[in-house]
């Protein structure tokens, strides 16, 4: 059994579930199930706009095929998509990364990001992007949609 953990677009932790462990390669058959599609019919193997990871290896799931990777940047391309159209179209967050977090935290450590953002957020300084203009529909600064900002 794998426990599985889907993130919302604010990276919190909104279900867990239990899924059974796939079954062999030499044992699958050419059809299954997908529990979830696009407005479009595209079949996927993940919810609209939650980014699933794998508990114990903290592997994220593919949407339209559902294999298991540490990163997603790569694969994206077999499916014809670039990291942003992915985003954009499994309605995930812009900022959001399409990597483990393990190894999310990895880079952000080395790119000094992880230091920037404790002096930024002990400084008690407000970051509002250039291009945000109140115009827009309820974006926050990362860009997830459904979000309220402070004005």
């Amino acid at each position: 059994m794998k426990q599985l953990q889907i993130y919302g677009n604010t990276g919190a932790v909104i279900m867990t579930s239990i899924a059974a462990e796939p079954v062999n390669r030499s044992q699958r058959g050419h059809t299954h199930g997908h529990l979830w599609s696009l407005s479009d019919g595209t079949a996927l193997h993940a919810p609209y706009g939650q980014l699933v990871t794998e508990s114990g290896t903290g592997r994220v799931c593919c949407h339209l095929c559902g294999r298991w990777y540490v990163s997603l940047g790569g694969h994206l391309r077999t499916h014809g998509h670039t990291a942003d159209s992915y985003r954009e179209t499994m309605g995930l967050c812009r900022s959001r990364p399409l990597v483990a977090e393990a190894l999310s935290r990895s880079i952000a450590t080395r790119l000094g990001w992880v230091k920037l953002r404790r002096e930024v957020d002990a400084a008690g300084i407000a970051v509002r992007p250039a291009n945000l203009s109140s115009a827009q529909p309820n974006r926050d600064p990362q860009g997830c949609v459904g979000a309220t900002i402070a004005r």
